[in-house]
């Protein structure tokens, strides 16, 4: 197997990883990726707050919610 294909393979992996998290987009522009079980942790920290938006497939309206979420904060405060 040369290096090439094993490179492929591991970046295919990596891509199939990324679909079962959810993207959050932070307000500095950076993104990190979270399952759904961390994504509700990280809705209970103050950290929440930092976050620009949710995007996943396969979770539903959970990350919606969650971005819909940031936006009735920021209209309390």
């Amino acid at each position: 197997m040369s290096i090439l294909s094993k490179l492929a393979q591991l970046q295919a992996k990596a891509e199939k990883f990324k679909i079962s998290k959810v993207t959050i987009t932070f307000k500095d522009g950076h993104k990190e990726y979270m399952s759904i079980g961390e994504c509700i942790e990280f809705w209970r920290s103050d950290r929440y707050r930092e976050a620009e938006r949710f995007k996943g497939k396969g979770h539903g309206v959970l990350p919606d919610l969650f971005t819909s979420g940031l936006k009735y904060e920021s209209e309390d405060t």
